[in-house]
This record gives C-alpha cells, sequence and structure tokens, in this order.
C-alpha cells in the first residue's frame, strides 16, 4: 500500500472546496441542516432569516468536511507534516 504524507492530505484538503464547487452533482443536492446548526442559527437573535439561513448553511458545510478529515485514516507511523523549532533566547541565558 503506498504511504501519504500528511502534507499531502493537507494540500488535498485545501484543495477539497474547489472540487466540491466543480462537481455537478455536489451543487444540486440541498441537504437538510443538521439539528445542531438549526439550534446555532436559532439563537444569533440579531441576525436576520437570510443570515440566518446562510450561517445554517455554513455550519452544515463545516460539519461534512470535519466528518471528511475524521474519517481519514492516517497510519501511526506518518510523520508529522511540521516541526516545532523553538527560536533561542536573546537573553543570553
Amino acid at each position: 500500500m503506498p504511504t501519504i504524507s500528511r502534507r499531502t492530505v493537507h494540500k488535498l484538503l485545501l484543495a477539497a472546496p474547489a472540487a466540491a464547487l466543480a462537481a455537478p452533482d455536489t451543487r444540486a443536492q440541498d441537504p437538510q441542516p443538521s439539528a445542531f446548526a438549526s439550534c446555532i442559527a436559532a439563537a444569533e437573535t440579531t441576525l436576520s432569516a437570510d443570515e440566518r439561513a446562510r450561517l445554517t448553511k455554513a455550519i452544515g458545510g463545516l460539519e461534512q468536511s470535519l466528518k471528511i478529515i475524521r474519517e481519514f485514516d492516517v497510519p501511526a507511523d506518518a510523520y508529522p507534516a511540521m516541526v516545532f523549532r523553538p527560536l533561542r533566547s536573546r537573553g543570553g541565558r
């Protein structure tokens, strides 16, 4: 099985919204909002009805993206995409 790096996964995730817009089937379907998205949008009393509908749609899209990310299987031996290297202190300590 070919290995895939975390950096490649990150690039794929960044390209996912553009691919979703290009797919004709994805744009045609309008899924029902989740109960969580409807609850969050209803709690925002200062928003207009149009803004609440857009918020509900945005939360639904975020939920779908998170579902895809959570379902992606990253092997335990995959190297991290970045390494933290702290800078030296300027105080000479």
